[in-house]
């Protein structure tokens, strides 16, 4: 089930009624004011989203040598949607985003590139 079917099946358990209900009192304006609502709630970090990234740090400052090093930050999953849009990359982002790709499998593989040969040293 996907599309709008199922915003309704979200929506209704959302507001606790059966769909029927949800879908006899709710008007389209208010349907997609709630669809825009839902989309950026899922967004949010929620309390418990906090404390596990909290215990999973805890237990990361336990394990490293610097335990100031372990952020809370880098626990927290990243909620963006894939429906948002990214700014287009431009074209040195994409250069070096190209050039560490090949770096890191190059490296992975054990390849040395060689230099071209009209380049000087």
């Amino acid at each position: 089930m996907t599309g709008e079917r199922l915003a309704w099946y979200v929506l209704a358990d959302r507001l606790g009624m059966s769909l029927q209900r949800c879908q006899q009192e709710t008007t389209s304006s208010q349907f997609v004011e709630w669809q825009e609502y839902i989309a950026w709630d899922l967004e949010q970090h929620k309390r418990e989203d906090f404390y596990l990234a909290q215990i999973a740090q805890l237990i990361r400052q336990g394990q490293v040598r610097n335990p100031r090093s372990v952020k809370l930050v880098h626990y927290l999953l990243n909620l963006t949607t894939r429906t948002q849009k990214q700014r287009p990359l431009t074209k040195t982002e994409k250069r070096r985003r190209l050039a560490n790709s090949k770096a890191y499998w190059f490296g992975v593989a054990g390849y040395k590139p060689q230099p071209p040969p009209d380049t000087e040293r």
